[in-house]
């Protein structure tokens, strides 16, 4: 009987080392894929998404070029264009600046080679933010940035469609230091402003629904525009006229002469 619980207890110790030696050879292997050899995962492969890219590579995706503007809006378009292509190849970090720089032409080049030897002799490798923030300084300064939100601030509907209207205060709106961050902290502030920049005729369909989703605020408004352009289109053929420009109708009540000729008034 001793033997046979002696050799019971021999055979549970040999499953046990056998247990924890199939564990090790797991992570053995887990750590090869992970830091080793190629899994062809490259979302788990993160030491090969390190490894430098050749600038052919990057060019396959066709980033754009940039020779040098004075439009703001073009300056912003083409910084957030290399940068979405940067991302798209998964260029390593330490390489943005060559790529981003290779990209300038003409006087957006010249601008670069000066300022590239001045940074180079105070910071070495020059940190991607740095480029970013000497880039808009040279072509989107303050000066430009501080008139875009003023520009915000004053911006009316007047005779432009919703949508004309709705683009422009979009556009806007990525200047302005209130629309940034959490696009959800600022979401009623620009439907509030929105609403204040409408006609009086939408304004007053609008407003009273206190719609705080802006794009379903802009759906509405041109919703109701479509509306009313229908209105006056059924008005004006039913008397025999034709239909107005709703944009640039004029909804102030008309006043009527009541004067009879020969009297005095």
């Amino acid at each position: 009987m001793t033997t046979m619980n002696a050799v019971a207890e021999a055979v549970r110790e040999a499953a046990v080392v056998a247990a924890r030696a199939v564990d090790r050879l797991g992570v053995r292997n887990q750590n090869e894929n992970e830091h080793g050899e190629d899994s062809g995962n490259d979302e788990n492969n993160l030491g090969h998404l390190e490894r430098p890219m050749s600038l052919a590579t990057f060019l396959k995706v066709k980033p754009p070029k940039f020779k040098g503007t004075v439009v703001a809006t073009d300056v912003d378009n083409w910084f957030r264009a290399i940068e979405r292509s940067l991302r798209a190849q998964h260029v390593p970090e330490g390489q943005h600046v060559e790529f981003a720089t290779y990209m300038l032409e003409g006087e957006a080049e010249h601008w670069w080679q000066g300022i590239q030897r001045l940074l180079q002799q105070e910071e070495g490798d020059i940190p991607w933010n740095t480029f970013k923030d000497e880039f808009y300084k040279k072509y989107f300064p303050r000066a430009a940035r501080d008139a875009k939100e003023m520009e915000l601030m004053q911006l009316k509907q007047g005779n432009t469609t919703v949508a004309e209207y709705a683009h422009k205060f979009d556009d806007l709106c990525r200047f302005s230091k209130i629309c940034q961050g959490n696009p959800a902290d600022f979401e009623e502030w620009k439907c509030l402003k929105f609403e204040g920049g409408l006609r009086e005729d939408l304004m007053s369909s609008v407003v009273p629904l206190e719609i705080r989703d802006f794009a379903e605020l802009v759906n509405t408004c041109k919703l109701v525009e479509e509306c009313a352009k229908k209105v006056i289109a059924s008005k004006a053929s039913r008397q025999g006229f034709p239909p107005r420009n709703y944009n640039s109708y004029n909804w102030q009540p008309q006043r009527t002469n009541f004067k009879t000729p020969g009297v005095p008034q």
